[in-house]
């Protein structure tokens, strides 16, 4: 995980697409974020990298699991970035599974997540309008 958040904070694609599997998918924050293959991954990083002047992002809190050759990740990541001259930030959760390659873990799954804004804590329900 920290890996891939300096690659992506470095602006590195080469570096993210290194370390991720040929069939990756993911979803990202944005209702358009679906990913299906390495080349939609590399376009959907190309437009997040070039949509920005800087970007950080931050590894929080998280738990790993694995079994053999495969393995689990869940936690929470803060992005900064300047866009357009204006400092943005987005709390969000990362959900990972990544598998062995020999000698390396590989990304095979990834999905952000931004917690929905009009639900609050300790409700299961947004309040009805």
């Amino acid at each position: 995980m920290e890996r891939y958040a300096r690659a992506y904070s470095a602006k590195d694609l080469d570096g993210i697409l290194s370390i991720v599997d040929e069939y990756f998918f993911g979803y990202g924050s944005g209702p358009d974020e679906e990913v299906y293959g390495k080349e939609q991954l590399r376009a959907q990083v190309e437009r997040d990298l070039t949509q920005c002047d800087r970007v950080s992002m931050a590894i929080g809190p998280g738990h790993i699991s694995g079994k053999g050759d495969v393995a689990w990740y869940a936690g929470k990541c803060a992005i900064e970035a300047t866009v357009d001259g204006q400092d943005v930030r987005m709390d969000a959760r990362i959900t990972a599974v990544l598998k062995r390659d020999g000698d390396r873990w590989l990304f095979a799954m990834i999905h952000f997540a931004m917690p929905f804004g009009a639900q609050e804590a300790g409700q299961s329900w947004p309040e009805a309008e």
